[in-house]
């Protein structure tokens, strides 16, 4: 078997839960890679790679704070070579210190997509690199607009997109034009609800719930937080400014879809594909239209919606699964979010996520996540 390499933040959970499936596969450690050193000198992380033949597993950045503002950082510098408005290194220092605050997300991302697409170009020179996970699909996954663009064009069911919107009074216009009342406002580039709005209306009244908290500072700026409390709004002019903040930074804006209840609880799945087969599934349960569950939401089995579904109902989601993983070719596995509409019959792909395999206490055929991709891999070498 080929030696594993990991690109991650060291310490991270998702680290260790892989060192453990490598361990109960009988497989050595992997090396682990950091992006602090990726995106200092990618030379230096090629040149390890480079070796010999290997396996390379390009995980989250998880929680490193250096990270974080280091690519934020080299995002800038990306965005103003294309002559496009950024924060600054001082600013991104200074607000790095704001817990839980919003920053940047474009930034954030172009930084991102600079340090890896470098890295799989020089990869390709290499030919001696067998990657898990490709970072053409990672960067595709991590950008919901053009990600919802090739899901859709590759006829996987997605909610319907209201376009590009870019403040509140295009959003109630277009709304208006297309007859949907209720929708989801979620940043362009980001993952686990992060600065998400649900909006709906009702005749002349309108009420909003969001994992958003602001702050007007003294110069006016609308700072924007993340938050697990669900944030409950129901005065337009507070929408429209939060709308609007949350516009500069990017969104993706689509029909919200009721979803299956469960127990009186608003229902919807995380279906990992490994090898384009659907394998391990969580119900999440929410009491609100997010059923993140790090927002400290219910999970349960997956055959708790199964068994409310019809056959044919569950045999075309999974379907749907099947067709989305294929939008994916390069990458042994990825991860679907997936809403059963509350008629139990309609399904949709509401998010893709190529690093989303973190399944705790979540096993197939006796397999936890980690496990099943290395012993796929086994299958193939």
């Amino acid at each position: 078997m080929l030696p594993y390499f990991i690109l991650a933040s060291a310490g991270d959970p998702r680290v260790t839960a892989f060192q453990l499936a490598l361990k109960k596969q009988q497989q050595p450690a992997a090396t682990v890679l950091s992006y602090l050193d990726l995106i200092q000198s990618s030379d230096n992380t090629v040149a390890a790679l480079g070796q010999a033949p290997c396996i390379l597993r390009i995980d989250s950045t998880g929680r490193c704070q250096q990270t974080y503002r280091q690519l934020l950082i080299k995002g800038g510098a990306v965005l103003q070579a294309n002559q496009q408005a950024a924060l600054s290194p001082s600013q991104v220092n200074q607000q790095c210190k704001e817990k839980g605050r919003i920053i940047a997300p474009q930034q954030l991302y172009a930084g991102y997509h600079a340090v890896l697409s470098l890295l799989n170009s020089q990869l390709n020179t290499l030919n001696t690199v067998q990657l898990m996970n490709h970072p053409s699909d990672i960067l595709l996954a991590q950008d919901k607009v053009s990600c919802h663009q090739h899901l859709s064009h590759h006829s996987v069911p997605v909610p319907q997109s209201l376009g590009h919107i870019q403040n509140y009074d295009q959003l109630r216009e277009v709304m208006q034009q297309l007859n949907i009342p209720r929708i989801f406002i979620k940043q362009r580039h980001s993952s686990a609800a992060s600065g998400i709005i649900a909006l709906e209306t009702s005749g002349s009244k309108i009420q909003v719930k969001t994992t958003i908290e602001t702050n007007l500072r003294a110069n006016n700026e609308l700072a924007l937080f993340n938050t697990r409390r669900l944030r409950h709004l129901n005065n337009e002019a507070d929408i429209a400014t939060l709308v609007n903040s949350l516009c500069t930074l990017g969104v993706h804006v689509e029909r919200w879809i009721p979803k299956a209840q469960v127990s009186g609880l608003n229902a919807d799945l995380r279906i990992l594909m490994i090898k384009g087969k659907a394998c391990h599934k969580v119900l999440r349960l929410s009491k609100t239209p997010m059923t993140n569950l790090h927002l400290l939401n219910q999970r349960d089995s997956a055959d708790t919606l199964k068994q409310k579904m019809t056959t044919q109902a569950w045999d075309a989601m999974i379907n749907s699964c099947e067709k989305a993983a294929q939008c994916f070719p390069q990458s042994l596995y990825v991860a679907l979010d997936v809403v059963v509409s509350i008629g139990l019959k309609k399904h949709a792909i509401i998010e893709v996520n190529a690093l989303g395999d973190f399944l705790k206490d979540t096993y197939y055929q006796g397999f936890s996540p980690q496990e099943l991709e290395i012993a796929s891999l086994a299958e193939v070498s």
